[in-house]
C-alpha cells in the first residue's frame, strides 16, 4: 500500500471535464456516476434537467409548442447533490420530485421539449456553470457537440434500440411482451427526433471515443471510460494551463488543450513537411486563444488544409472544424481520421442549406470553423472569386473571422498533380482578427458583393500580388513580397 502511495503522480493542474454523450439507455448515467465514484469526481446527468421541466410543463397544461410558456420553467427546476457530489435529486415546485420525472410519461414528452430552442439555449449557461470548477462527468445527449465543445474527455456511448429497450424493461422490471414492445417503439420514436432535430442533433463529437456498450460488461466500460480520463490527467499534468487560473467549462476552455488525434496528426504533418519542404509560420500571437472563430483562408493546393492542421491548430491549442463531403469520410482509414481532425459530413445534393446550418452551429457553440471562400483550388495560385456562402456565414454568426494566407502552396503541390514538388518553401501568415457586416442599400445582392470583397480584402494583403488575382484592385495592388 505504501509504495503505491509513493509511486502515485502528483495531481494535474487541475481535473478533467468530461462529456459523456450516447441515446436514451445508452449507459450514459449509469457509466457515469461509476465513474465518477472511483475516480472521485462531481457527477451530472443533464437529462435531468430536461426530464424536470418536461414534467412540470405536463404538471400545468403547457404544450411544448409553446415556447413563451415553456422557458420560464427552466428556473424552477434544481439539481441537488448528494453526500458525493453526484446531482442526481430533481427539485420542481419546491420538492423533490427524482422518481416522477424518471417515469414513463415524461418518457413520452420529454423529446418535445427538449428539441424546443429557446429551452436549450436557457439551459446551456447553467450546465456549463456546473461543469467550470472540473472534475466533473457530465452525461446526456449535446454535451460534447453543444455544451462542453471543448471538454478535456469525449466519450459517446451507444447499443441497439433492441439492446437498450431490453435494458430499460429490466429497469422497470417489465415482463409483458406488450409493454417491452411499447419501450422498444417509444425508443426508436426518440431516437428519430433526437437525432433529427435542428438544434443539437444526437450525434457524436469529431473527437470522441466511441464506445459500444453491446456485447461488454458495465464494468469493462467503466474501465474504459475510467482509462480516458486518466489519460486526461496525465496529459493535464504534463502541460499545466499556462496562467494557472484553472478549469473554465466549455467555450471559455477552448484554446486551453487539443485533443489527441489532432496534436498526434500535426505532429506527422510537421514531420513529412520536414522532410519535403521548408515552412514558416507568420503571426501566429494573432490567433485567439478563445471563443467562436471563423477561419478564411486561401486554396491554391492540396497542401493547405495539411498545413492548417500541422502548423495553426498546434498554436491555436485548440480543434478545428471543417466541413467535407460525406462520402469521403466513409473512405477505410482516410475518413476516420477526417473525423477524429473534425471534418462534418456534408451530403451532395442536400443543398447550401444543410451545409450553412451546420457550419454556423459549430459558431454557436463557440467553436472554430476553417471555410475555403472560393470553394475550390486555384490553378495557378492567385485567388479567385469567393463563394457568397462564406460571407452570408460571416455576417450572420458575427463571429470574429481570422484570415490566413497561404503563400507558395501551388509551387509545392500545383493542381491537378498527383504528388508535390519537394524542395518549394511555403509560408503559413496569419493576419489580425476582423468582423463583418453588410452594407446598407437597396440591392441586396450588391451589398452581399461590396462585403465579400471586403471579407477577402483582409486575405489579399497577407499575399504576395502575383497571388491576389481578383482582390488585387481592393488592396491597390500592394501586398507582402518574401524575399
Amino acid at each position: 500500500m505504501s509504495s503505491d502511495r509513493q509511486a502515485t503522480p502528483a495531481p494535474p493542474a487541475r481535473l478533467p471535464v468530461v462529456a459523456i454523450d450516447g441515446p436514451s439507455s445508452s449507459g450514459k448515467s449509469t457509466v457515469g456516476a461509476e465513474a465518477a465514484r472511483r475516480l472521485r469526481y462531481r457527477f451530472c446527468d443533464t437529462g435531468l434537467l430536461y426530464r424536470a421541466v418536461t414534467w412540470l410543463a405536463l404538471q400545468r397544461g403547457v404544450a411544448a409548442t409553446d415556447a413563451a410558456a415553456v422557458v420560464p420553467l427552466a428556473a424552477e427546476v434544481h439539481l441537488l447533490a448528494d453526500a458525493r457530489g453526484r446531482l442526481r435529486r430533481v427539485e420542481a415546485d419546491g420538492r423533490d420530485v427524482t422518481r416522477e420525472v424518471r417515469r414513463a410519461v415524461v418518457d413520452r414528452s420529454v423529446s418535445d421539449y427538449s428539441r424546443v430552442p429557446e429551452l436549450r439555449a436557457a439551459l446551456v449557461a447553467r450546465q456549463r456553470a456546473i461543469a467550470a470548477e472540473g472534475g466533473i462527468i457530465m452525461a446526456g445527449r449535446d454535451i460534447g457537440t453543444v455544451i462542453l465543445p471543448d471538454a478535456d474527455v469525449k466519450i459517446f456511448l451507444d447499443a441497439s434500440a433492441e439492446e437498450r429497450a431490453r435494458r430499460r424493461a429490466a429497469q422497470r422490471r417489465t415482463v409483458a411482451a406488450s409493454k417491452a414492445q411499447q419501450i422498444l417503439d417509444e425508443l426508436k420514436r426518440r431516437d428519430a427526433i433526437d437525432s433529427s432535430r435542428e438544434t443539437a442533433a444526437l450525434k457524436a463529437a469529431p473527437d470522441a471515443i466511441l464506445v459500444q456498450t453491446e456485447g461488454i460488461t458495465l464494468a469493462e466500460t467503466v474501465a474504459l471510460v475510467v482509462r480516458a480520463i486518466r489519460d486526461a490527467e496525465a496529459r493535464l499534468r504534463e502541460a499545466p494551463v499556462a496562467d494557472g487560473s484553472g478549469p473554465v467549462a466549455g467555450v471559455a476552455t477552448a484554446g486551453r488543450h487539443l485533443p489527441f488525434f489532432p496534436r498526434f496528426s500535426g505532429a506527422v504533418l510537421r514531420v513529412v513537411a520536414a522532410c519535403l519542404t521548408r515552412v514558416r509560420l507568420e503571426g501566429a500571437a494573432n490567433i485567439p486563444s478563445d471563443g467562436p472563430l471563423l477561419v478564411i483562408c486561401n486554396h491554391a493546393s492540396n497542401a493547405d488544409g495539411m498545413l492548417l492542421m500541422g502548423y495553426v491548430v498546434p498554436a491555436m491549442r485548440r480543434p478545428m472544424r471543417w466541413l467535407g463531403k460525406e462520402e469521403a469520410l466513409r473512405w477505410p482509414l482516410f475518413g476516420w481520421g477526417m473525423r477524429q481532425n473534425g471534418v462534418f459530413g456534408v451530403r451532395r445534393g442536400a443543398g447550401d442549406l444543410e451545409a450553412f446550418k451546420l457550419a454556423k452551429s459549430v459558431l454557436d457553440e463557440g467553436g472554430v470553423l476553417t471555410v475555403f471562400p472560393e470553394g475550390t483550388r486555384s490553378p495557378d495560385g492567385a485567388l479567385r472569386e469567393a463563394k457568397e456562402g462564406a460571407t452570408v456565414l460571416a455576417v450572420r454568426s458575427t463571429a470574429p473571422i481570422l484570415p490566413i494566407a497561404i503563400v507558395g502552396a501551388q509551387r509545392f503541390w500545383p493542381k491537378g498533380k498527383l504528388f508535390p514538388r519537394p524542395g518549394r518553401r511555403m509560408t503559413v501568415r496569419v493576419g489580425e482578427t476582423f468582423t463583418l457586416s453588410m452594407p446598407k442599400g437597396p440591392d441586396r445582392h450588391e451589398s452581399l458583393r461590396l462585403a465579400t470583397v471586403e471579407m477577402m480584402r483582409h486575405v489579399a494583403e497577407l499575399l504576395p500580388p502575383e497571388q491576389q488575382g481578383v482582390y488585387a484592385e481592393a488592396v491597390g495592388g500592394v501586398g507582402h513580397r518574401d524575399p
